[in-house]
C-alpha cells in the first residue's frame, strides 16, 4: 500500500523528470519569450484532462484501469481498452530509455552502444515494478527530494554565475495566443500522462477520497517547477538560443561553477536525470502490468515478464532513433495521443459509468 502523500510525490516526480531536462514549453515550440506563459497554461490544461482519471480512481477504489474497465465497458471491451492502456504506457517506457540513451551519448558518452542504456533502463525499470508499489513510493520521496533541490540549488548558483537580462521576457504576448497554445500541447500531454498513472496506483492507495487532492497538488507543484525552469533558461539564454538547445537545463548546469565546491552541475544534473528516467520506467512499467492483469486475470508476474521483454526488444531496435522520437514527442502527435487515450478513452469509460451507474466498492470483483 502507499499513502495519497506517496502518490502526489510519484506523480510529481514523473512530471520534474522530464521538465529537469527538456524544457517542452521551449524546445518542442516557438513559445519564444512567451514560454512561461506556455508554462502555466499547460499546467491548467492538465489539471483539467487528468480529472477523468482521477473521477474513475475516487469511483472504483481498490482496483486499477483493468479491473473497472471490465465492469464498466464490458469483458471484450474492457480487456481492449486495457490492453490499449498498458501498450500506450510500454511505449513512453521505450521512448524514455531511447532519450536518455541519446542524451548520454551526445552529452558525455559519444563512443558508447545506445541500446546498452535504453535496453539497461528497461530491464532496471522492471525490476523496479517488481518490487510494488510500496516501494516506488518510498523512492519517489528520495528522488523527489535530490531533482527538486539540484533545480533550485542550480538555478541559483546559475543567477550567481552569469548576467541574466529580464528584458528577454518582453514583449509579452506579441504574436498573440496562438505560439502559446502550441508550445503547451507537449507539457500538457506529459502532465496528464504522469497524472494518469493514478488509474493503476488507486489499487494500492486505500484513502481513496484524498487522491484528488493528492493529484492535483502534484500537477500544480511540478508546474510550478517548469514555469521557474522556462523562466531561468529565458533570461539567461534568450528565447531563440534557449529553443535551439538540446537540453536548456543541461546547458544551464554547465555554467554553474563554484571552484572546490561544484565544478561539474551537468555531471551532477545528469545523474539525478539518470536516476529519475529509471524511476519513469519502473512506474510505466508497474502501470502496464497492474493494468493488464487485472484486465485478463493472469499472473502479475508473467505479465511483467511478457511486458519487460517486448519493451527491451523494442528498446534496443535501431529504427527508434532520436529523429523518430522527435516525431514521436511533437506537439501535433502528443495531442493527438493525449485525445485518444485520455479523453476518448479514459473519459469514454468515466461518461459510461455515470451514466450506467457503475462504481466499485472496495475490492469488488463482480466483474468476473
Amino acid at each position: 500500500m502507499i499513502s495519497t502523500r506517496q502518490l502526489g510525490i510519484i506523480v510529481a516526480l514523473s512530471r520534474v523528470s522530464v521538465i529537469t531536462v527538456f524544457l517542452p514549453v521551449i524546445t518542442a515550440a516557438d513559445a519564444r519569450q512567451d514560454a512561461p506563459i506556455a508554462a502555466v497554461v499547460s499546467t491548467l490544461g492538465g489539471v483539467l484532462l487528468t480529472l477523468p482519471a482521477v473521477a474513475l480512481a475516487v469511483r472504483f477504489p481498490g482496483t486499477s484501469y483493468g479491473g473497472f474497465a471490465r465492469r464498466v465497458l464490458g469483458k471484450p471491451l474492457g480487456i481492449l481498452a486495457s490492453v490499449l492502456l498498458a501498450g500506450f504506457f510500454l511505449v513512453l517506457v521505450v521512448l524514455r530509455a531511447r532519450q536518455l540513451a541519446f542524451l548520454l551519448i551526445a552529452s558525455q558518452l559519444e563512443l558508447a552502444p545506445s541500446w546498452i542504456f535504453a535496453g539497461t533502463v528497461v530491464l532496471v525499470g522492471g525490476y523496479g515494478a517488481s518490487l510494488g508499489g510500496d516501494s516506488l513510493g518510498r523512492m519517489a520521496e528520495i528522488l523527489l527530494t535530490l531533482v527538486v533541490g539540484s533545480i533550485v540549488v542550480g538555478l541559483s548558483l546559475a543567477f550567481l554565475s552569469v548576467p541574466i537580462d529580464f528584458r528577454y521576457l518582453r514583449p509579452i504576448m506579441h504574436r498573440g495566443w496562438g505560439p502559446v497554445l502550441y508550445a503547451s500541447l507537449n507539457p500538457i500531454f506529459w502532465f496528464v500522462t504522469s497524472g494518469s498513472v493514478v488509474l493503476a496506483l488507486s489499487a494500492y492507495c486505500p484513502d481513496h477520497r484524498r487522491i484528488p487532492r493528492a493529484v492535483m497538488a502534484a500537477i500544480v507543484g511540478s508546474g510550478v517547477v517548469l514555469v521557474a525552469m522556462a523562466i531561468g533558461a529565458t533570461i539567461i539564454f534568450g528565447p531563440e538560443k534557449a529553443q535551439g538547445q538540446l537540453s536548456p537545463a543541461l546547458s544551464l548546469a554547465r555554467i554553474v561553477f563554484v571552484h572546490g565546491v561544484i565544478e561539474r552541475m551537468d555531471a551532477l544534473l545528469m545523474s539525478v536525470w539518470v536516476a529519475g528516467v529509471t524511476f519513469d520506467a519502473a512506474l510505466f512499467t508497474l502501470v502496464s502490468v497492474v493494468t493488464l492483469s487485472d484486465a485478463t486475470r493472469i499472473s502479475p508476474k508473467y505479465v511483467l515478464i511478457a511486458i519487460v521483454s517486448i519493451g527491451f526488444i523494442l528498446a534496443v531496435q535501431r529504427f527508434v532513433d532520436i529523429f523518430l522520437i522527435r516525431r514521436l514527442v511533437d506537439p501535433v502527435y502528443t495531442t493527438w495521443a493525449a485525445v485518444l487515450v485520455h479523453v476518448l478513452m479514459v473519459g469514454g469509460t468515466l461518461l459510461v459509468a455515470v451514466i450506467t451507474g457503475r462504481r466499485g466498492a472496495g475490492n469488488d470483483d463482480s466483474s468476473k
